[in-house]
């Protein structure tokens, strides 16, 4: 009897947490929708407005240089804002990792430079939306700052699942970082993936030697509540 008691009392505690997981998940995506639907189309028929200001005769050099720093912040404000509703989108309880670092490689930013190859490994365990969130972040950023600055010709990113962490490795081929480097010291890219790191509790390293590319490895250890979940669970098959 107490055996089923507590079957009950357990179900009944997942349940409430799947229903407050997906209450969440519809409002983040209704903040979502409303953000692209609506600031996002305002920023754009601002833009579009500016431009036909651009066309007129009479304006001066000085007013057209004004007006075109506008129609760039508002460009960066609208890019912005796209980032901000992927993240809105990512973070929802049970999006797998996997699954959110390919719909991150679908992008265009990364899908027209140097081709990118994808691997995951180990036996699949269950990350919390914080994790899953800061590590496609990081992700995005890694990728970027090798494809920006690295010229690399291949990229790869790696996914191991371990008995204790979870490893993320982005690694090219590029002309990798000297030593005395600014980005060493006061990259604000760099500085962003430590601070996600330090967030989580985890672990990062980045090797750099000048022609021999750069890798960047990030571990997380998993959170401890839900490798015990893991645990009982494959007890119990």
């Amino acid at each position: 009897m107490r055996g089923m008691e507590i079957f009950r009392e357990e179900t009944e505690r997942r349940l409430q947490q799947m229903e407050r997981v997906q209450l969440l998940s519809e409002e983040r995506e209704r903040i979502a929708r409303e953000l692209h639907d609506g600031v996002i189309q305002c920023l754009y028929g601002a833009g579009l407005q500016l431009e036909t200001l651009l066309e007129q005769p009479s304006l001066r050099e000085d007013a057209i240089k004004m007006v075109r720093g506008v129609m760039d912040t508002l460009d960066q404000a609208i890019a912005d804002l796209r980032n901000y509703i992927y993240d809105l989108r990512v973070i929802s309880e049970g999006q797998v990792l996997e699954r959110e670092l390919r719909r991150l490689l679908r992008q265009p930013e990364f899908r027209n430079g140097p081709a990118i190859t994808f691997q995951v490994g180990g036996m699949r365990r269950p990350l919390s939306p914080e994790q899953v969130h800061h590590l496609v972040q990081i992700a995005r950023e890694t990728l970027a700052n090798a494809i920006r600055h690295a010229d690399a010709s291949t990229i790869s990113l790696k996914v191991h699942y371990g008995c204790d962490a979870v490893t993320m490795t982005v690694q090219d081929d590029g002309q990798g970082i000297p030593p005395g480097d600014e980005i060493w010291r006061k990259g604000q890219g760099l500085s962003n993936i430590k601070r996600r790191v330090e967030i989580l509790n985890g672990k990062f390293v980045l090797k750099s030697q000048p022609g021999q590319g750069t890798i960047v490895r990030v571990v997380l250890p998993y959170l401890k509540g839900r490798s015990d979940e893991t645990a009982e669970d494959n007890a119990r098959r």
